[in-house]
């Protein structure tokens, strides 16, 4: 008969329990590492969103700062996007654009990224809590809640969009 060292069924449990944990720790540092990506992903491609989106106003000035930063000036007003670092952050679940204007002091404005919709939205967090009373999806009642805050420009209602005027030219003015 073959004598078993006492206590080597459950050394056997506890090792089998260590890898278990081991391999779960890793499993769940891969999945934090790919959602960090994605967020750093997401969060540079909302940037060239915005920076494009202020160029494409035509009257704006737009600025692209440090750390990535975006700002669109209009007139004396400016509307700056800052984003916020998410590497090795446990809030990289929920990535973050600081919205700041003089307008919107005060208030604690920023874009964040909502994986339940896939989508940013645009939220007050001032209250630390993410309430549905307090955020607009980003587009388009985000931003239009922002021009309309912070530089006073609304756009024109859907449907009502017609062609700007065309110039007059000498010819135009003359009759024949």
């Amino acid at each position: 008969m073959g004598s078993k060292r006492r206590g080597a069924e459950l050394a056997e449990r506890f090792r089998l329990g260590i890898d278990l944990a081991a391999q779960a720790e890793q499993t769940r540092r891969e999945a934090q590492q790919q959602r960090t990506e994605r967020v750093v992903k997401e969060q540079k491609r909302l940037m060239e969103d915005l920076f494009a989106f202020g160029e494409a106003l035509g009257h704006f000035q737009c600025k692209k700062g440090p750390k990535k930063k975006v700002t669109w000036i209009y007139g004396a007003r400016q509307l700056t996007f800052e984003p916020v670092s998410v590497s090795g952050s446990t809030a990289s679940d929920h990535p973050i654009v600081r919205v700041v204007s003089g307008p919107l002091s005060g208030e604690d404005w920023n874009l964040c990224w909502q994986h339940e919709l896939g989508r940013w939205v645009l939220a007050d967090l001032s209250k630390k809590v993410l309430t549905t009373s307090r955020q607009l999806l980003l587009y388009n009642e985000g931003l239009e809640w922002l021009m309309a805050k912070v530089f006073d420009i609304h756009p024109v209602p859907e449907g009502e969009l017609v062609e700007a005027p065309k110039p007059i030219t000498l010819d135009d003015a003359i009759p024949r």
